[in-house]
């Protein structure tokens, strides 16, 4: 399993003057399905701040 940035980086300033950083990643993985044994790919797709 990784993770990839899905676009740039943005910073933000809010309204007390702090900054804060938006950006969002791609989780992959694969995931073996229980019933056929199919390999299948996850895509998981998380919005992050700091």
């Amino acid at each position: 399993m990784f993770g990839r940035l899905t676009a740039d980086a943005t910073v933000k300033t809010i309204k007390d003057e702090r900054q804060v950083v938006n950006f969002s990643i791609a989780i992959n993985d694969n995931v073996k399905a229980w019933d056929t044994g199919e390999i299948r790919k996850l895509v998981t797709y998380v919005n992050c701040s700091y």
